[in-house]
């Protein structure tokens, strides 16, 4: 025995290099593995805290001491300080604050603001110059909305059919920013048929499973930059989750900006084709003997994903 714990110890001691070596590698891994990703995680949810701070703050700014305010909690976050400039410029030049104003064209210098593109009226451009343009009047602010540069060579296709025989087919591209949503929802893509379809309010349209079908929840993902605008296709939390997971059983499609909703709910993607199916669909009034259905009860014939 004593023989055997010799040749151990003679063994560990010859080949200590290497085991520190491994120890390391594994202790490494585990590093990049989960603490790396732990910490990003972390800096993208006090991210979304100081953005939804500053659109809560927003509402209520009246003076420019408000605007500084507003724009010194978040100048040290380059991730989020692009977009609380754009949101103090929309606010300022719809309110013809011309005080704002110019203490927002002081901002326009800072190079985090440099790089940035932005939707104007449709079309990509420099956040750098859409925001002076807003500042200057040249440009309204209501044709701004975030561009997001993340989109997969991936579609989802909705097609709905009413009593009718109206046909709304509407498509999206998918962003990269949601793999875990796209795949609880790419599962259950043979399961959609029949599913109704319900006004959001003012907000879009939403559609779900059909009665008695199970969906899965999915952890919230969210990524800077998408956001709730107009035709966003996203998921809703589950009512009853404390940790913001997702219903994969019931899309929201937007039909106005809603960024009140950003950082709450999973953005799957943006509107590709299928703006007037899009509107017919929101256009339609709740059916009075059908609670929660629409008119004419258009239900999902498919939802296809190429």
């Amino acid at each position: 025995m004593t023989a055997e714990i010799n040749t151990s110890n003679s063994w560990i001691e010859k080949n200590r290099t290497f085991l520190l070596l491994l120890l390391t590698v594994l202790l490494g891994g585990g590093l990049v593995n989960y603490w790396i990703p732990h910490q990003r995680l972390q800096s993208q949810k006090a991210s979304w805290e100081i953005y939804t701070q500053a659109q809560q703050d927003v509402r209520a700014a009246e003076t420019a001491s408000d605007y500084t305010a507003i724009l010194n909690a978040a100048q040290d976050d380059s991730r989020v300080f692009p977009w609380v400039v754009t949101l103090l410029a929309n606010n300022a030049a719809g309110q013809g604050h011309s005080d704002a104003l110019a203490l927002l064209q002081g901002t326009l210098k800072t190079e985090q603001l440099i790089g940035i593109h932005i939707q104007e009226d449709g079309t990509s451009a420099n956040l750098l110059q859409t925001v002076a343009s807003v500042i200057s009047s040249e440009l309204e602010a209501k044709d701004i909305t975030p561009e997001v540069d993340k989109q997969t060579n991936a579609t989802v296709k909705i097609t709905l059919t009413d009593d009718a025989e109206r046909v709304y087919i509407i498509s999206f591209s998918v962003y990269s920013t949601c793999p875990r949503a796209t795949a609880a929802l790419l599962g259950a893509a043979g399961q959609w048929a029949g599913g109704a379809a319900k006004a959001m309010g003012a907000q879009g349209v939403e559609l779900s499973l059909p009665e008695g079908t199970n969906a899965d929840s999915v952890p919230l993902e969210r990524s800077f930059g998408a956001f709730h605008s107009a035709g966003a296709l996203c998921l809703k939390p589950v009512p009853t989750s404390t940790t913001g997971e997702q219903d994969a059983g019931v899309l929201a499609i937007l039909t106005q900006d809603s960024y009140t909703l950003d950082g709450r709910s999973t953005v799957l993607g943006m509107l590709k084709t299928g703006q007037e199916d899009l509107d017919a669909l929101a256009a339609l009034e709740p059916d009075p003997e059908n609670p929660g259905q629409l008119l004419g009860n258009p239900k999902i014939t498919e939802i296809v994903w190429s």
